[in-house]
């Protein structure tokens, strides 16, 4: 007795085929939206460990997949997307420790027995932006004109006005630095890899559950 399974093989090639022409797509969006999740996590850890910034207030300004549906990947658009644009440089002042934050701690001076003003208690106002603790010579605290917030300033010369606002880190400009540009590339390369293939893995085994049968 001869049996043949051409029909069979011809059939489950087909079948396979098919499979793949869809399977691969949906893995592909699939595994660009996990990937965006991914980077947008690395994105916050590494630009606040670059700038000193916390992570909750470095994850408010960062977008990614999760957070809009125009950063999303879909069939049409290959691709994600992680963006910065709203991560703006703040003044210098949310670096320097809560408990400094008001006018005269810095610049206070002591009257000497003289009657005289003695030293500055420091050139200018104590902050850890960058993670790093520094003073920034010639800077003050002193309330915005507009928000009425104590702020960090400095004089733009030798008079007492104008001033200028004295900003920290950027999350923003950190972001796009070529150095983190470069890291976060580096490690999305990884994660889309693994990504995909565990993508690809699992919409064959959705599609090959109720596509393929034992004949």
């Amino acid at each position: 007795m001869q049996i043949s399974f051409k029909n069979d093989i011809a059939a489950l090639t087909k079948d396979l085929k098919a499979i793949k022409q869809s399977a691969v797509p949906k893995a592909t969006v699939q595994a660009l939206n996990r990937t965006g999740r991914g980077t947008k996590t690395d994105a916050v850890r590494e630009v606040s460990k670059k700038t000193g910034i916390q992570q909750k207030e470095v994850r408010s300004k960062i977008s990614g997949p999760s957070d809009n549906f125009k950063f999303k990947a879909t069939r049409n658009k290959q691709f994600a997307t992680v963006d910065s644009s709203e991560g703006r440089a703040s003044n210098l002042i949310s670096f320097v420790s809560p408990s400094l934050r008001k006018p005269n701690h810095f610049n206070h001076r002591k009257t000497l027995k003289s009657g005289r003003k003695g030293k500055y208690r420091a050139k200018g106002v104590k902050a850890r932006a960058w993670g790093k603790s520094k003073t920034y010579d010639g800077t003050f605290i002193g309330k915005g004109r507009g928000s009425g917030k104590y702020l960090v300033f400095a004089r733009k010369g030798s008079s007492q006005t104008p001033l200028k606002s004295i900003t920290g880190p950027s999350i923003r400009v950190e972001f796009k630095s070529k150095p983190m540009q470069a890291k976060l590339k580096t490690m999305a390369d990884v994660r889309f890899k693994k990504n995909m293939a565990d993508a690809v893995r699992n919409q064959i085994r959705l599609a090959t559950k109720n596509k393929v049968q034992p004949r």
